[in-house]
C-alpha cells in the first residue's frame, strides 16, 4: 500500500556498522516516470491486461500514480476485480523495489469513456464508436493544429482507401502509410494518417458506450455530463492502493 517511504519494507542491503549508507543516484522526474511506466507495464502484461495509459502526478507532498488498465481485444472491458488484483500486484513490486522517494499512492482504474487510442489496433477495436483525434496540423486550413470528431469507420492504407474509392492517394502520403477513416457527420468521412495524430480519445454517445457494455456482457452507464465535458475525468471502475 503507498505511504511514507519509512513505512515500506526496503530489500536494500544494511551497511556494516561504521558504513555509510550508499545515496540513491538522482533521477529526474522525467525518468522517474519513465521507469515507473515500464515497470508497470511489466506487471500489467503479466497479468493478461494491457496498460493503456500511467500519470504521475503531484498530490499534497506526494505522488499519485494513475494507471489505466484494460482487459485485450475480444476479452470484454475490465471490471473492478481486474483492476484490485492488478493494484495490489503493483504495490507488491513498488514496495519491495522502493524506487519512489517520499510518499505514493496508487490508483488503478479502467480507461472508462475517454479510452487513450495508442494504436491503430486500438482504433479498429472501437469501429462504429465516436472519437476525438488531434491533429499535428490542420488539414484543412494548414498551420496550427486540428482536432476532428467522429465515428470510426475503418483503419486502413492511404492506397488500399485510394485504390477503393477510386481516387488519388492523399498529395505526400505513402501508399501503404496508416491512416483512419472517420465519419464527421453530413454524409462526410475523412482519411487522416495516424503519423498525424497527436492524440486519440474514444468519444462515445451514451448510447454507444452503453452498446459496448452489452457486447461485453456487462452492464455500464454513463453520466450524460461526462460524454459532453472534455474537463469530466474518465469514468470507469477503479481500486485504490
Amino acid at each position: 500500500m503507498g505511504g511514507p517511504q519509512a513505512a515500506r519494507p526496503s530489500t536494500a542491503p544494511r551497511p556494516e556498522d561504521g558504513e555509510a549508507a550508499a545515496p540513491r543516484p538522482p533521477r529526474s522526474r522525467v525518468g522517474l516516470e519513465a521507469a515507473l511506466e515500464t515497470q508497470i507495464a511489466e506487471v500489467v502484461g503479466a497479468a493478461g491486461l494491457d496498460l493503456i495509459e500511467f500519470r504521475m502526478l503531484r498530490s499534497g507532498g506526494g505522488i499519485r500514480l494513475c494507471v489505466f488498465v484494460d482487459r485485450l481485444p475480444n476479452q470484454g472491458l475490465v471490471d473492478i476485480e481486474d483492476c484490485a488484483t492488478v493494484s495490489r500486484k503493483i504495490s507488491t513490486v513498488l514496495e519491495a523495489d522502493d524506487p519512489i522517494p517520499g510518499a505514493w499512492d496508487l490508483e488503478v482504474s479502467s480507461p472508462g469513456s475517454k479510452r487513450l487510442l495508442r494504436h491503430a489496433a486500438d482504433m479498429e477495436r472501437f469501429v462504429g464508436v465516436r472519437a476525438r483525434l488531434q491533429l499535428q496540423q490542420d488539414l484543412r486550413h494548414g498551420g496550427g493544429r486540428e482536432t476532428v470528431i467522429g465515428d470510426l469507420v475503418a483503419v486502413t492504407t492511404q492506397g488500399a482507401h485510394a485504390a477503393a474509392a477510386g481516387s488519388a492517394p492523399v498529395a505526400g502520403a505513402a501508399a501503404d502509410e496508416a491512416a483512419v477513416l472517420i465519419d464527421v457527420g453530413g454524409g462526410q468521412q475523412r482519411l487522416i494518417a495516424l503519423s498525424i495524430v497527436q492524440r486519440a480519445n474514444l468519444d462515445p454517445t451514451v448510447e454507444q458506450w452503453e452498446q459496448l457494455g452489452r457486447r461485453a456482457g456487462m452492464a455500464q452507464s454513463m453520466d450524460a455530463d461526462a460524454v459532453a465535458s472534455d474537463e469530466t475525468a474518465p469514468a470507469g471502475v477503479a481500486a485504490k492502493e
